[in-house]
């Protein structure tokens, strides 16, 4: 009995002088497995979401607590990714623009609502009462009711001060300060407006007010940080028809530096997020004011439901903690710098891609390793538990069918002219949530007869029910065979062997125009100019199997895989004189529907691995007097262009709308006026060769 209550009293005195080491080695090992476990989700995404290469880096209560990198950042030779590898980090260089602007206020040289003219006289805009208005806040938060104007900076060709200049032809998209829309040049405009009070340009702000004095040696805003070192990744593109990756050359994006140059590693990204987490202090060093950091995390206008703009930074919140983030893409890469200030915590993920659902999904994965109660996995359902769900399901608030499929063993449902979204597994309340956006998500009725009646979208706080579409439902009454026919009569019989067509394009709310040349034969070649001037000329040449494009003045490469197809399809003059069932891997037609008033067949066509568009085809006379046209962007992300046609005339047994207006929400309006178009019976030599000139 003594000697059991000896050794049990030795024992907890042991434990107690050790305590406090014990509960902390717990602490570490806790947090330790957590980071084991992120990083073996982070490589299984990575390989799933076809990412040659990426890096992570953590930080924590001031410490980098992982720092890693997964993959290659060279293909070729197979050399890894490091914490040191450099990678251009696109838009998360707008918060460093809002930080240098917020510098110049503490110096009392501008503040945040002076207006744009203060700074900066030659701005302009095409609504000389919002031109008068403008402040630097204005532009920081996306609200001069201007849309992308990516043309002005895409070729890096105009400098600076005449992009901005450019602006005044811009037309806006919706009124002053009323809604988001995300622009570039305004980021632009606001950089070169804090260069201007500091004396130096944008460039020189940024390495001697932030790169230095936080010690980031190993980030700049010059190209040649990704062309002429070493350290730096190659940056792709994964092509779903090619199943491969695609080399993309790096974009020259001097013009608009301030909104997207930057270029850096996870490891001297980790100096800017210890800077962030501390307010403006770095090593004992305050160079910003918690003042001015308070004020750009502070919304500033609504994005969508639950999420808002600050002044560089996007705000939103998870599991119930404020996330300061922001992401960037631009052409073979993607980043995410993601703040949670109340737990001390942040984390920079780069990766060698131009665009893929792990950027926005890293902030979940991160947040859920380091932050989350652990949950066990949701067992994956069998296919044969799926069948119930599969089907066509017509969702009245877009007019079209949603297709529920298998996609690489998960449920996916693919939106007509858009993409197939895979589904993660559901959660306790049965909803179905996207994999590329957690703001989406799908719930289904119980099945009747083995078969579900009804599933329902639900997204941002709408919820918007789609009803299954019988397999024995009455077809338009029409063959596809006869609509092709009334096709063909639409665009007539070409009489010649080749056409050429010139016009004029107006981009009414970039600010930009160009002339346009457009030559296209039987043989299903073709060669396509766009001359922007001191912007650039964009080239598309096809020689009937093979297509190069130059864009924006750019280096020359081939187009491939989903490029080649897509530079087939959305050439007019070359669908005018190719049979569609020769051109496209399929062509449905819909429904009967009207089109002011004039009853059009509404024909469904879709390339090989593209997404698919609608055509409206007059029933009387088979032209085609509107057009949703699929867009496949950055590999993943899908939009649709809204097209009219009008002004139809007839050259050389040729018939196409002299007048084209397309439109979409990012780009705005572009119309397009031919003011000829003429038969050609001999091509000049090397027309269609795989050369710019």
């Amino acid at each position: 009995m003594l000697d059991r209550l000896s050794l049990r009293t030795f024992a907890l005195l042991l434990l107690a002088s050790l305590a406090l080491p014990t509960a902390r080695a717990q602490t570490e090992d806790t947090t330790e497995t957590r980071l084991e476990r992120l990083a073996e989700r982070l490589e299984a995404a990575r390989i799933e979401d076809h990412i040659p290469g990426c890096a992570l880096a953590v930080v924590r209560e001031g410490e980098v607590i992982f720092a890693r990198g997964f993959g290659v950042k060279n293909l070729e030779t197979g050399e890894p990714v490091s914490p040191d590898t450099v990678f251009a980090i696109g838009s998360t260089s707008k918060a460093f623009t809002s930080a240098l602007i917020a510098m110049m206020i503490d110096e009392g040289k501008m503040d945040w609502d002076d207006t744009v003219r203060t700074h900066l006289p030659l701005f302009e805009l095409y609504d000389e009462r919002a031109s008068k208005r403008v402040t630097v806040r204005d532009l920081l938060c996306h609200r001069t009711g201007l849309t992308r104007t990516g043309a002005l900076w895409a070729g890096g060709k105009a400098s600076r001060q005449r992009a901005i200049r450019m602006l005044a032809e811009a037309r806006p998209t919706a009124p002053f300060r009323s809604q988001f829309q995300y622009n570039n040049v305004q980021f632009l405009t606001a950089g070169v407006c804090s260069a201007v009070v500091a004396g130096v340009d944008w460039d020189t702000l940024l390495s001697d007010r932030i790169l230095k004095p936080l010690g980031m040696s190993a980030t700049g805003s010059t190209l040649e940080l990704l062309t002429d070192n070493e350290a730096a990744s190659l940056g792709y593109r994964w092509d779903t028809f090619l199943e491969d990756w695609v080399l993309l050359p790096p974009r020259n994006i001097y013009t608009c530096a301030p909104a997207g140059a930057i270029n850096s590693s996870v490891l001297d990204m980790t100096r800017w997020i210890r800077f962030q987490l501390a307010r403006g202090e770095f090593e004992g060093n305050r160079l910003l004011s918690e003042e001015r950091f308070d004020e750009m995390r502070s919304p500033q206008i609504a994005m969508g439901p639950n999420i808002g703009y600050g002044l560089g930074w996007m705000l939103r919140q998870w599991d119930g903690r404020n996330v300061v983030e922001h992401g960037g893409n631009i052409d073979g890469f993607a980043a995410q710098v993601t703040l949670v200030p109340e737990e001390n915590l942040g984390y920079v993920f780069l990766a060698n891609v131009t665009a893929t659902p792990l950027q926005q999904g890293s902030i979940a994965l991160v947040l859920e390793s380091l932050l989350g109660e652990e949950k066990p996995e949701v067992e994956a359902w069998a296919e044969e538990k799926l069948q119930p769900y599969l089907g066509d399901y017509y969702l009245k608030a877009i007019d079209a069918n949603l297709t529920v499929n298998i996609a690489e063993g998960k449920l996916a449902v693919n939106v007509p002219g858009q993409t197939n979204y895979k589904l993660k597994w559901p959660t306790e309340k049965r909803r179905w949530v996207f994999e590329l956006t957690d703001s989406v998500e799908v719930s289904f009725a119980e099945p009747v007869e083995d078969q579900v009646p009804s599933m329902t979208m639900h997204q941002s706080g709408v919820d918007m029910e789609a009803q299954r579409v019988s397999a024995d439902a009455a077809g338009p009454g029409i063959t596809v065979e006869e609509v092709l026919a009334l096709v063909r009569k639409g665009f007539g019989k070409p009489n010649s062997e080749a056409y050429r067509l010139q016009g004029r394009m107006k981009m009414i709310h970039q600010g930009a125009s160009a002339d346009l040349m457009s030559v296209s034969d039987r043989h299903n070649r073709f060669r396509r100019e766009i001359d922007f001037g001191i912007l650039g000329r964009t080239i598309v040449v096809s020689d009937g199997e093979n297509v190069l494009r130059s864009e924006f003045g750019g280096p020359v490469r081939p187009a491939v895989g989903t490029d080649l197809l897509q530079a087939l399809g959305e050439n007019l003059l070359f669908l005018a004189i190719q049979d569609w069932s020769q051109v496209f891997e399929s062509v449905e037609v819909l429904k009967a529907d009207e089109v002011d008033d004039e009853a059009v067949w509404v024909v469904e066509v879709k390339p090989a691995h593209l997404p698919a568009s609608k055509h409206f085809v007059s029933q009387s006379t088979g032209r085609i007097l509107e057009s949703e046209v699929g867009i496949l962007a950055s590999g993943i992300a899908t939009f649709v262009m809204k097209a009219e046609y009008a002004d139809f005339r007839e050259v050389d047994g040729l018939t196409i709308p002299f007048r084209q207006a397309v439109r979409h929400e990012a780009t705005g309006g572009i119309v397009t006026e031919i003011w000829r178009l003429e038969p050609l019976d001999s091509l000049p030599a090397g027309t269609f060769e795989l050369g710019e000139d």
